[in-house]
């Protein structure tokens, strides 16, 4: 739980003043589904919001973060949604979240032999529905579906929004050539992966921001996200997208210098297993050398080789 001061959370603000501090998730995830969110996320966060004293509690993973990116992953992925007027067999975003992270769970962090039955079977359960409702959705759309009328006619849609973005991904799945079953079980593991993981790397996110080393941030970037400015938005998504290293991203400057690689410090991705394709190299692993050869299995450690200092001068 995270405990938000008077100055953070206002005394009993009005619906659009929470709505606003709700939305800072979404705006560093999606610019574009950011009003969206400012509209569904308010109500169940009014409702798990505990006063205690001057202050207000609210599970900011639980009840914002598993929401505002379930909400997300939904109208990416076109997983129907309650929210974006799907019909009786649809998902609310916690009953996506729980599904998705059931699905996560089991196929990534099933460790403990005790309690691996009952995750396969719960596991188990929420794919079956969640295929049953996906191969209803993916048939619909490919019923539907006309693209060589569409590039005649000049027929596609003019949204942009992530509301149409979901059937226009299954559209281009079916137009590489996949079926329906195809397209659905492609859909499923990559939805669960992307749901968990950036939660996951959100919530490391909010915990290193709020933490003493990190903290004289916090002001800007709350100040960032309540503005509806362009080149707030830029820098605030620079908080959230320099941390994956990415070639793009540039080093913040002036007011708002930060150490770069927000992610690089606190990884929601530890590394990846990896099979050699060169012939023969020495890899520096810290103070030794390691020879490996082709078909050599190797784990890369991300957050050793985020800490290099041959690569990050000041690595922390």
């Amino acid at each position: 739980m995270t405990t938000c001061s008077a100055e953070t959370v206002p005394p009993m603000p009005g619906r659009e003043s929470w709505s606003r501090t709700a939305c800072t998730a979404p705006k560093m995830a999606s610019k574009k589904c950011g009003d969206s969110m400012k509209r569904r996320l308010p109500n169940s966060f009014v409702r798990t919001v505990a006063k205690i004293g001057n202050s207000y509690q609210v599970d900011v993973v639980k009840d914002i973060r598993n929401l505002a990116h379930s909400a997300f992953v939904g109208r990416f992925f076109a997983i129907p949604l309650k929210s974006n007027g799907g019909g009786s067999n649809s998902y609310t975003e916690e009953s996506l979240a729980d599904a998705l992270g059931h699905l996560f769970g089991y196929v990534f962090l099933d460790l403990d032999t005790a309690k691996s039955f009952k995750n396969r079977t719960v596991a188990a359960k929420e794919t079956k529905r969640l295929g049953e409702v996906m191969q209803q959705t993916v048939a619909d759309i490919k019923s539907r579906h006309f693209p060589s009328l569409k590039q005649i006619f000049s027929m596609q849609s003019a949204d942009t929004t992530l509301s149409s973005y979901g059937d226009q991904l299954v559209e281009r799945l079916l137009d590489g050539g996949r079926g329906v079953d195809d397209t659905v079980w492609t859909i499923i593991p990559t939805a669960a992966a992307a749901s968990a993981t950036q939660t996951q790397g959100w919530a490391q996110m909010i915990d290193l921001y709020l933490s003493d080393k990190y903290y004289s941030h916090w002001p800007e970037i709350k100040e960032l996200a309540l503005s509806d400015e362009p080149e707030a938005f830029e820098k605030l998504k620079k908080y959230a997208l320099e941390g994956y290293g990415s070639h793009h991203s540039h080093r913040l400057r002036g007011p708002i210098l930060i150490k770069r690689n927000r992610f690089r410090l606190s990884t929601p991705a530890f590394g990846l297993i990896r099979v050699t394709g060169a012939d023969k190299i020495d890899v520096q692993d810290g103070p030794d050398v390691v020879s490996v050869k082709s078909g050599d299995t190797v784990f890369t450690n991300f957050i050793t080789a985020g800490l290099d200092p041959s690569k990050f001068p000041d690595p922390y």
